[in-house]
C-alpha cells in the first residue's frame, strides 16, 4: 500500500504544466513547462521569502517605534528639566523678596548674625554641568532630573523655613507692640516728673518711681497696653491702685484712683479705661500717679507717652 502511495506521489510530482503566453502581435507564442515538484520549490521560496521579509519589516518597526517613544521621552525630560528650572527661578525670585522683607524688618538669620559677609557661588558639580550644556554635551537624565528634583526640594524647604521664621518675628513684633506702653494713660499737665525729688508730703529726698498727671476728678484712665490686671485695690502710699502685667516684662501702674473699675484676672486692651483720677493715698490732689516697671526695675514713663516714640526707639 506504502508502495503504490510512493509511486503515485512521485508520477504526480513529475507531471507537467505547460504555460503559455501569446502575444497579441506578430510576435510567436510563449511556452513554458515546469513539473509540479518545481512548482512546489517556487511556492515554499516565495513563502520562506515572504515569511522573513515580514520578520525584518516587524523587526524594523520596532526598531523606529521603540526610537520614536526614547525620542518622546527625552522631549518630555527636557521639558521637565526646562519646568524645574523655572521653579528654580521663581524660588530665587521668592529669596530675593524674602531678603528684601527682611531688610524691611531688619530681621537676621542666626547664621546673618554671625557673619554679615557675602558668599556664595556655584558648586564644581553645577559649573561642570554648565561646561557641559554650553558645548551641547548635557544630556537629561533620569538620575539629572531627580537630583534636580531633590536641589529644588532642598531650597524649598529652605525657604519656606526662612518666610515661617520671618512669619514668627512678625507675630513677635505684633505681641510686642501691644505689650509696649506707647500712650498718655491720662490727659493732663505732668506735675512731677520720674527721677529724685523732694517728697511733697514728707520732705524726704528720694527716688520719685513714675509720673504724676494732674487731671480732675473722676477723669478716666487708660491701660496704656494690652495686658491682664493682676492688681486692683488698696495700697499703702499708692491709695487705689491697679497693676496691669503686660508681657515682654512690662507692668504698668496706676495710683491714687478714685475709683476702681476692673478686676483681678481681667483681660485690657489698650485704651481700656481701668480706673477713674482720684487723690487716694498718699496725695496732695487729684491727679494719677503712673508708673512703668521692666523686669521689675521702674524706668521712665516719659518715653512711653508718644505712641510715635515706640517707632523711634531702638531696641
Amino acid at each position: 500500500m506504502s508502495n503504490r502511495l510512493s509511486d503515485w506521489v512521485k508520477k504526480e510530482l513529475r507531471r507537467h504544466f505547460t504555460i503559455m503566453l501569446i502575444p497579441h502581435s506578430r510576435l510567436k507564442p510563449l511556452r513554458a513547462s515546469f513539473t509540479v515538484s518545481f512548482l512546489l520549490f517556487l511556492f515554499v521560496l516565495w513563502t520562506g521569502i515572504t515569511v522573513w521579509a515580514g520578520y525584518l519589516s516587524s523587526k524594523h518597526i520596532d526598531y523606529w517605534r521603540v526610537k520614536t517613544e526614547h525620542n518622546l521621552l527625552r522631549f518630555r525630560m527636557s521639558l521637565l528639566s526646562k519646568q524645574l528650572n523655572e521653579s528654580r527661578k521663581y524660588l530665587d525670585q521668592v529669596k530675593e523678596n524674602d531678603n528684601r522683607l527682611r531688610e524691611l524688618l531688619e530681621l537676621k538669620t542666626k547664621k546673618a548674625i554671625v557673619a554679615e559677609t557675602g558668599a556664595g557661588g556655584p558648586t564644581p558639580e553645577e559649573s561642570k554641568n554648565l561646561e557641559k550644556y554650553l558645548s551641547g554635551q548635557l544630556e537629561v537624565t533620569p538620575d539629572f532630573l531627580f537630583e534636580q528634583t531633590q536641589k529644588i526640594k532642598r531650597i524649598s524647604r529652605s525657604r519656606l523655613e526662612s518666610i515661617n521664621e520671618v512669619f514668627e518675628n512678625l507675630d513677635y513684633q505684633r505681641a510686642l507692640y501691644s505689650a509696649t506702653p506707647n500712650m498718655r494713660p491720662v490727659e493732663g499737665r505732668i506735675t512731677s516728673g520720674y527721677g529724685f525729688r523732694v517728697h511733697p508730703v514728707y520732705g524726704s529726698y528720694e527716688l520719685h518711681s513714675g509720673i504724676d498727671i494732674s487731671a480732675a476728678r473722676d477723669t478716666p484712665v487708660s491701660a496704656t497696653a494690652a495686658g491682664r490686671a493682676i492688681y486692683t485695690g488698696w495700697a499703702e502710699g499708692y491709695g487705689n491702685l491697679v497693676i496691669i502685667e503686660h508681657g515682654f516684662n512690662y507692668r504698668t501702674f496706676y495710683a491714687h484712683l478714685n475709683k476702681i473699675l476692673c478686676k483681678n484676672g481681667d483681660d485690657v486692651e489698650r485704651g481700656s479705661v481701668v480706673g477713674l483720677v482720684g487723690d487716694s493715698g498718699t496725695s496732695t490732689g487729684y491727679h494719677l500717679h503712673y508708673e512703668v516697671r521692666f523686669n521689675d526695675k521702674s524706668i521712665n514713663p516719659a518715653r512711653f507717652l508718644d505712641p510715635d516714640n515706640y517707632f523711634a526707639r531702638k531696641r
